[in-house]
């Protein structure tokens, strides 16, 4: 059983942990002769990605993902107008391979698909992760250095026949997302 819970400043020890983990780093980065220098290079480091994403995301949902009732990875997610964005989708090492990342994915498809919105994200190349996306029916819209950003879009029905309320219905929702989108 996943769980999510809005990350909290106690948290940062945690996602500190967890951005160790996941990181791949190029050998010249580091110091391998001074680690009091690389725990403050790379606590830097965390620091300046989580500003990134607060800075420019600020509509963005960020959670902490929990197993069990413990923390075992994030997901950071934006729900834009038209899309929905996995900005980033992490888990400890030691809880892969259990499924979570697989339900989470097949949860924000069912999102997307009940509210017609694509949905975008960027996985590095090297990934294993890669080829899952691209199983699931996201393709490749561009290469950027070490990333490739992938979109999934959801089969348009157009067979079905749309009342006066349907529409209106769907329209005041509508506007309430538009508003609250450009309040970001």
């Amino acid at each position: 059983m996943i769980s999510f819970s809005s990350i909290k400043e106690t948290d940062r020890g945690f996602l500190y942990d967890l951005y160790i983990a996941t990181q791949r780093r190029d050998p010249i980065e580091l110091d391998h002769r001074d680690t009091q220098k690389n725990a403050f290079f790379l606590r830097q480091q965390f620091s300046i990605q989580l500003q990134h994403y607060h800075q420019n995301y600020k509509c963005a949902d960020f959670l902490l993902i929990k197993a069990r009732g413990k923390p075992v990875g994030r997901l950071f997610l934006e729900e834009r107008f038209f899309e929905l964005r996995i900005l980033d989708l992490s888990l400890i090492p030691r809880e892969r391979n259990k499924g979570y990342r697989q339900k989470i994915i097949h949860g924000i498809l069912r999102r997307a698909e009940e509210t017609g919105r694509s949905i975008r994200v960027h996985v590095d190349k090297d990934s294993s992760l890669r080829q899952r996306y691209l199983d699931l029916g996201f393709k490749i819209t561009e290469h950027r250095g070490r990333y490739d950003f992938m979109q999934w879009v959801p089969e348009v029905n157009v067979s079905k026949n749309y009342s006066i309320t349907d529409w209106e219905n769907t329209l005041y929702p509508i506007q309430d997302k538009l508003t609250a989108d450009l309040s970001c």
